[in-house]
């Protein structure tokens, strides 16, 4: 018997804490001329947060979908090298041992979301693996209580927000009890508070509940600093990887940094902040000297919106009288949560909806009048 958990762990060795071995990855998706992976290795330790990061198409989702054997159960294609979770080869596990392994939840929440209402979505999981109905109901009401679903819990899922349907689709998981939790792009059609709200639950399931994750994501500002490590993606390859006090010299494209730190790499920084406040901390002892302020004039207005209002079939207003004014040359950023109504005043800007109410000016022109060909 050892005295300590930390002298029981430094017994056990690392291989024991062992969950994930990825060993010597090669796959080709179905007429692909190229591979999609290539020599992958990668271990994962027991209750780590791993972030992989990498442009668009490097790889990073066909990387996760190894580890619940979707490639090559569903896509096909042809894969090279062995996969392990808790020591054992993928290849050996039955279905329904993978889903109570590792959980998956994916980009759009609508295309994991199979049922209307929100308790029965969660206990669907469940329900297939035809779990006796106390258990289910215990893990259904302690998943809900952990994501802060008990509010919703009578309401249909076409009823709640883009962020509730995401922590919805992470509950239905979750009461599966996996020990991996793989997550590709969460929070990539979400408004930055829905945002924040996901990547708070993925962080408290890793924490309080020891679970481990693997996350890709796009939006590296807001969960760079979470991971223990980062793995760094590019075309199929893993290329570095570090953490986000130690990121690698050679790491210096913006679609492996977040903004700040790119920033600063740019710039030959030796210190990279990851976040807005370590920014702050970073340059307020630097002196900014001769810095012209340059003045634009943007009083030629190429567009204007007038007391414009909208509302869809269902009676409630999407847009409430909407007003302002747009200069030649100026950049205009519109932000607002999901469903504030930014893609209706566009879609009315564009001259796709026209059963609105108010003026859109455009050129000097009433864009009710202006007729397309």
């Amino acid at each position: 018997m050892c005295d300590d958990i930390y002298t029981c762990f430094y017994q056990l060795g690392v291989e024991e804490l062992e969950i994930i071995n990825i060993d010597n990855v090669n796959f080709t998706y179905p007429d692909g001329n190229k591979k999609a992976l290539k020599n992958i290795n990668l271990k994962v330790n027991e209750g780590e947060f791993i972030l992989i990061a990498g442009p668009s198409g490097c790889g990073k989702s066909t990387l996760i979908r190894l580890l619940n054997r979707i490639i090559p159960d569903y896509y096909g294609g042809t894969l090279e090298g062995n996969v392990y979770i808790n020591n054992k080869d993928i290849d050996d596990f039955k279905k329904d041992e993978i889903v109570t392994n590792v959980g998956m939840v994916y980009q759009h929440p609508e295309k994991q979301i199979v049922l209307q209402d929100v308790e029965r979505e969660i206990a669907f999981g469940l329900e297939n693996l035809n779990k006796d109905i106390n258990f289910m109901k215990r893990n259904v009401s302690e998943v809900m209580s952990l994501l802060s679903l008990n509010g919703i819990k009578e309401k249909q899922t076409d009823e709640i927000s883009g962020g509730q349907k995401q922590r919805v689709a992470i509950a239905s998981v979750l009461a599966m009890n996996p020990d991996i939790l793989l997550f590709d792009e969460p929070i990539s059609q979400l408004d930055p508070i829905n945002g924040e709200e996901v990547l708070n639950s993925i962080k408290r399931l890793n924490v309080d509940m020891g679970k481990t994750i693997i996350l890709v994501e796009q939006r590296l500002d807001k969960c760079f600093h979470m991971a223990d490590r980062i793995i760094f993606m590019e075309n199929g390859e893993i290329i570095e990887e570090g953490t986000s006090t130690n990121i690698p010299k050679s790491i210096n494209k913006k679609y492996h940094l977040p903004n700040i730190a790119y920033v600063f790499r740019q710039a030959q920084n030796s210190k990279l902040p990851i976040t807005v406040k370590e920014g702050r901390d970073a340059i307020k002892d630097i002196e900014f000297k001769n810095i012209e302020k340059d003045e634009k004039n943007f009083s030629n207005k190429v567009l204007k919106v007038d007391k414009v209002n909208f509302e869809y079939e269902r009676g409630s207003k999407t847009l409430k009288n909407i007003n302002f004014d747009l200069g030649k040359g100026e950049i205009m950023a519109v932000m607002g949560e999901n469903g504030a109504g930014k893609s209706t005043l566009f879609k009315i800007m564009a001259g796709i909806i026209e059963d609105y109410k108010g003026k859109i000016i455009v050129d000097e022109k009433n864009l009710k009048k202006v007729q397309y060909k």
